[in-house]
């Protein structure tokens, strides 16, 4: 067998153990093929794979962007790149890539919608409009695309996109994917028509053939909080803490905006990222990933097993470097916004290594809340994002270590209600810069002016001044929400 036949079947091997979620064994046969042939493309993408879901999210950048280079006539890890640029809070480098995979790749959807999204992210939403509009004569069935268009443009009825997503939808071979994007679409129309039965029944068929590919229940989410609570009980008391370093020794003051999805966190990071000395790194996995992991070093057992163990300059040591990630990422600016959600379950890890961190919770009614999620596409499938039933259990999990973490440090995460936030937005505003240890700037109301790249799905909402609209949309669905009561 020639080389290259040994270093492909290798590499076949190790991408079938990565669908499998056997890294280490995929890991040590791309290893394999590289000591063959270093500047292999299929190893190096794949490798850089395994990186970016072990969270090493740097190195995964410089392996794909390295097969990317190798490989100038195969889309896919090009593609990867400009989405792990974006991750990484490298728009413009993500644009760049988006943009040279239209010269090279015009004939694949996915470049298309990706471009779109980047440019929809900039605030370019009329140029985006034009790249789907123009992309759907290209690929007139495909409905990834119309999903795209219609979540751009959601004050368009487009009668005409209707009538083709029923008879898409009406196609008995189309992909599980494509008629599950083919119901969020048509709900997405049918809601701005004021249609709610049609589309209500649209988001349910949708959420269903989502929530078929979870690998996991809410349920099994239990014993890892409750492990997380007798951990953490009585290890965070202000008395028994003490500051490790003065707030100046640090590189940055992390600022954690936390809270369940869709409650409203991007528009309060959007508010205080307009204020000059604050920059956001957006919904990043620093701290679940890489600060998990040197914990787990200096405690040799698994997060959160042995954290009353850690010694006092271990802390100080991984809490200096969570502030230098965050730093490198932030552009120099002294504030910096994570806004990951799901970093209300490490509160009491950031509070133990960063004791000068700042966290804000943001609340909304959570009616409001569960259909914002519902009608939504996620690209994770995980069950609290596709089940009503399966979001009630995680969000019981939610308030119960929220208030845990209250009464472990009392009155240090100022909290924040969305509709308070909305009613009375220049008091609530000054409130929040306050918290964060910042003076007043009014360019923190216009904060809709502000060019930054914004990357989640509420990317139009903070592109606009403060509207209520939203607040009360969710009465239009009542009946279907009864499960929030």
């Amino acid at each position: 067998m020639s080389n290259y036949l040994e270093i492909d079947k290798l590499a076949e091997q190790a991408e079938q153990f990565i669908t499998q979620n056997r890294l280490v064994e995929a890991e040590k046969l791309l290893v394999r093929a590289l000591k063959v042939n270093s500047e292999h493309a299929r190893s190096l993408y794949s490798l850089g794979r395994i990186a970016e879901v072990s969270g090493a999210k740097t190195e995964a950048l410089n392996l794909i962007g390295r097969a990317a280079y190798l490989a100038p006539k195969n889309p896919t890890p090009l593609l990867h790149l400009a989405d792990l640029l974006i991750e990484l809070n490298k728009p413009d480098e993500a644009k760049n890539c988006f943009e040279l995979c239209m010269q090279r790749f015009p004939q694949v959807v996915e470049v298309h919608i990706g471009y779109a999204g980047i440019l929809v992210s900039d605030g370019k939403t009329e140029k985006a409009l034009e790249i789907l509009k123009n992309a759907l004569t290209m690929f007139p069935d495909n409905a990834s695309l119309m999903l795209a268009l219609v979540n751009t443009d959601s004050n368009t009825e487009y009668d005409n996109l209707k009538e083709k997503l029923l008879l898409l939808g009406q196609n008995q071979t189309l992909q599980t994917n494509e008629q599950m994007k083919v119901h969020y679409a048509l709900a997405k129309i049918y809601d701005f028509q004021k249609h709610y039965q049609q589309a209500f029944s649209a988001w349910k068929k949708a959420n269903a053939i989502q929530y078929q590919q979870c690998h996991f229940k809410t349920e099994q989410l239990a014993d890892g909080f409750n492990q997380i609570k007798k951990r953490f009980e009585g290890i965070n008391k202000t008395e028994e803490i003490g500051l490790l370093l003065s707030d100046s020794e640090y590189d940055c003051m992390p600022i954690f905006v936390i809270g369940l999805p869709r409650s409203g966190t991007t528009l309060v990071e959007q508010v205080m990222a307009s204020h000059s000395q604050v920059e956001s790194i957006g919904e990043s996995d620093i701290v679940a990933t890489q600060i998990i992991r040197m914990v787990e070093s200096a405690t040799g057992q698994p997060y959160p097993d042995g954290i009353n163990k850690i010694e006092q300059e271990q802390r100080k040591a991984i809490g200096l470097h969570l502030c230098k990630l965050m730093a490198e990422k932030g552009g120099g600016k002294k504030f910096i916004i994570d806004k990951l959600p799901a970093n209300f379950q490490s509160v009491g890890l950031i509070r133990l290594i960063a004791p000068h961190a700042k966290f804000i919770q943001v609340s909304r009614n959570l009616k409001a809340v569960a259909l914002s999620i519902f009608r939504n596409y996620f690209k994770q499938s995980e069950p609290y994002f596709c089940n009503l039933e399966e979001l009630a259990i995680y969000n019981r999990y939610y308030k119960d270590l929220m208030s845990f973490w209250h009464s472990q440090i009392p009155n240090e995460i100022f909290e924040v209600n969305y509709e308070e936030f909305v009613e009375n937005f220049e008091s609530r505003a000054r409130e929040l810069i306050s918290f964060a240890g910042l003076d007043w700037q009014d360019s923190c109301l216009n904060f809709y002016k502000n060019k930054r790249f914004v990357s989640t799905l509420s990317y139009t909402q903070v592109k606009q001044p403060i509207y209520k609209t939203s607040v009360s949309h969710w009465k239009n669905y009542r009946e279907h929400l009864s499960l929030f009561d």
